[in-house]
């Protein structure tokens, strides 16, 4: 029978406070509280106060500007989205005048964020550029007319074409209509509806008529004055805010739990990890201290201490294969972060190249278990909402570790002693103690536990990770955690074999294997592992390149921390394609440039440097999506084996291009980015016609993008999985399939 569920008691109210903080931890709900002080003090400027005072409020209006760049610095990805989103959705005659319309706004809008994008460097005091201006008016001609086309479009609704309200929220395409649902409309809640979608569209009229103000000011075809804009711009913030504040109280449930967080963040320690492996080993191989006290290695012999680390990640995958799914989630964890502190002893106390080298492929071996687990581990863990934003913390910490090892490495280059590399490998050691420390205070795999029978801890793990959830979620996604399971089972999916022997299975291995092939064959780790012979070759000196190298290791966390937010707004995939695009274009502007690189052209030389910074930010959506897509697409009974072969497939095309790259750019030099071109133009190919968006899903719902669904799941339908559950239907289904 179905249980009643039992009556909730009604959560008090949170005071203003708790109201503002719920407000403020969300990310437009930031950013509103940040353009109203930065419009505050751009009114204060035009005021009469003293001067001290009024280069305070400069000061602060400068700043919080910049920081406000960075929460859209991806915004036209959704423009474009957008717009995409209007030309494919097939609109009559009716529709096509608004059609137009919102795909020309959307698109001034995504150009004007693009030329923005493009000044940040200036604005950051990183890259004085004397176009800066230029492109900076360019820009906010396509914001003004964005805001024109917005304007326009909203009163031509109100005035003319009541039918294409649906245009007001910002739709990609018109939501159609359930046919179940034909005749059966409540007309009081069709007027409701209608007159929301009249609300939302003078709002609209009031915020980007007062926003219309500030490029209007700028570019002096608005004769109003800066104070004006500025009051313009409060009451656009004000207007705009209302609807964020609603939505951060209404929307409780959705909020990330702490213990999921806290969790995700701890297991990200493992990306730290690697990224500071990764990145260390570039500045100590080159270390003139280094270099004596081994003798002067060859070339050979310090692509072999590369090479080892490499090798031994592969292996590392290979144990995965074996043991990760008995030995469970987090001694998995505990037994690659105890290889860690092993193989980083060894670096730091090397005696000899053959001591380092085996060093290196033992924290290689670590770092192999850690990536295979540690993404799969987070996904378990989270909800569906945030499931991407926790999973992809993996390349967040990552980004972090590849800059810590970058500035520590350059730091202790000014010693003239062995502490400038041996201090630099010792440090390795810190996140794998970290880890071997904190393991154990985490939560099991809810999902491992329920694969192994053991409902009750999986229960009381839920309930322990989703406390702002009600108890009726948390049996349900219990529920359809358990059915799931049962059903493969039923169906005798249980073998591990299945990954290959099973057609929708192997589906999922080969596209998981594909989206972590990519990430090598965009070129990244040319221009990580070899950004200084790079710029060697462009006539940078090593001091120069080691700090542009530094700048854009503190960009790409950024980037990383914008991307995170990205992954669950827009999906897997458009990203995806989107980046893959990017990738390609900025390979290709330098593979050109490079063939026609003269020494004296300073703007060429910018250019190509520039096109590094653009490739760094455009990978950032495919470093995330690597690690986070394979984690989720795999069923419980092999996602450890899956995860395991995916990573496999990863370290073994890193360990390839590392052996080809130094003679490729010896012999080619820039010619070599064509190939890396191609590969990022076949890879959007793959993304576009292959591979199934997963966003909003649980883990056990993506199940149906392969066509695997066996029982109705308990979060879409409790009643139909209940009753399946009950009549043995389960059972009748799988035979039947």
């Amino acid at each position: 029978m179905t249980s009643t569920p039992s009556p909730q008691h009604a959560k008090p109210k949170p005071n203003l406070i708790q109201q503002f903080a719920n407000f403020t931890r969300t990310g437009a709900g930031l950013e509103k509280t940040l353009r109203l002080i930065q419009a505050i003090a751009q009114i204060a400027i035009e005021l009469d106060i003293d001067p001290l005072t009024r280069s305070q409020c400069m000061t602060a209006k400068t700043q919080i500007a910049l920081t406000r760049r960075y929460f859209r610095f991806f915004g036209f990805i959704d423009c474009f989205t957008r717009v995409l989103g209007f030309l494919g959705d097939g609109n009559g005659s009716q529709g096509m005048f608004m059609t137009i319309i919102e795909v020309a706004r959307w698109s001034c809008m995504g150009l004007y964020l693009v030329l923005e994008d493009s000044t940040i460097l200036h604005a950051m005091n990183i890259h004085p550029a004397p176009w800066n201006m230029s492109i900076l008016t360019e820009a906010y001609k396509f914001w003004f007319y964005a805001l024109g086309l917005s304007v326009f479009g909203a009163i031509w609704c109100l005035l003319f074409s009541s039918s294409q309200l649906e245009f007001s929220k910002g739709a990609t395409a018109p939501k159609k209509q359930d046919e179940k649902q034909k005749g059966k409309r409540d007309p009081s809640k069709d007027d409701s509806a209608y007159q929301a979608q009249r609300t939302a569209l003078w709002k609209r009229v009031v915020v980007d008529s007062c926003d219309l103000m500030i490029p209007g000011t700028f570019l002096g075809w608005l004769r109003i004055g800066d104070l004006g804009a500025g009051l313009g711009m409060v009451v656009s913030t004000v207007v705009s805010g209302g609807e964020v504040w609603k939505r951060a109280h209404t929307a409780t449930v959705a909020m990330i739990g702490f213990k999921a967080l806290f969790s995700s963040v701890f297991l990200a320690v493992g990306g730290f990890l690697f990224g500071y492996d990764s990145g260390i080993i570039t500045s100590t191989i080159s270390l003139p201290t280094f270099r004596a006290y081994f003798t002067h290695p060859s070339d050979n012999v310090t692509g072999g201490v590369v090479s080892a680390f490499q090798g031994g990640a592969i292996a590392g995958t290979m144990f995965n294969m074996v043991f990760a799914d008995r030995l469970g989630r987090r001694r998995t964890i505990f037994v690659g972060a105890l290889i860690s502190c092993l193989g980083c002893a060894l670096q730091a106390g090397s005696v000899n190249m053959e001591m380092l080298i085996i060093g290196r492929f033992i924290a290689g071996i670590a770092v192999g278990i850690l990536t295979a687990t540690i993404p799969m581990y987070a996904a378990e863990l989270s909800e569906p909402k945030w499931r991407a934003t926790l999973s992809g913390l993996l390349q967040w910490m990552l980004s972090w570790g590849f800059l810590v090892a970058q500035w520590l490495g350059y730091g202790c280059s000014f010693s003239s002693t062995e502490f400038s590399w041996r201090f630099p490998l010792a440090f390795q050691n810190i996140p794998g103690l970290i880890l071997l420390a904190g393991i154990w205070f985490l939560n099991e795999s809810p999902r491992w536990l329920m694969e192994k029978d053991r409902h009750e801890e999986a229960r009381a793990v839920l309930e322990n990770l989703r406390t702002n959830a009600s108890p009726d979620a948390v049996d349900l996604e219990f529920r359809e955690i358990r059915d799931v399971i049962l059903a493969d089972r039923a169906a005798g999916n249980t073998s591990w074999r299945s990954i290959l022997t099973k057609p929708s299975w192997r589906k999922r291995l080969i596209l998981g294997c594909g989206v972590q092939a990519f990430g090598p064959l965009s070129g990244i780790n040319v221009i990580n592992y070899y950004g200084p012979r790079i710029y060697e070759i462009l006539g940078i000196s090593n001091q120069t390149s080691l700090m542009i190298i530094g700048i854009s290791g503190a960009l790409s966390i950024v980037y990383c921390t914008i991307g995170l937010y990205l992954v669950d707004k827009f999906g897997r995939i458009k990203p995806l394609i989107v980046s893959a695009a990017i990738l390609a274009a900025a390979l290709l502007v330098n593979a050109v440039q490079g063939q026609y690189f003269n020494i004296d052209n300073g703007a060429q030389l910018r250019s190509m440097v520039a096109m590094n910074f653009v490739f760094s930010m455009a990978y950032t959506p495919l470093g995330i999506i690597s690690w986070v897509y394979p984690a989720e697409i795999f069923p419980i009974e092999v996602r450890a084996l899956g995860n395991a072969i995916t990573t496999f497939t990863n370290w073994t095309v890193n360990l390839i291009f590392a052996q080809f790259t130094p003679n490729a750019l010896s012999s080619v030099e820039f010619k070599y980015f064509y190939l890396f071109f191609g590969l990022n133009l076949i890879a959007m190919a793959c993304y576009y016609f292959f591979y199934p968006e997963t966003k909003g899903r649980t883990l056990e719902q993506i199940d149906e993008l392969f066509g695997d669904q066996l029982v109705p799941h308990a979060f879409v339908d409790p009643a139909g999985a209940e009753a399946a559950m009950e009549k043995g239907e389960m059972v009748e289904h799988v035979e039947r399939n």
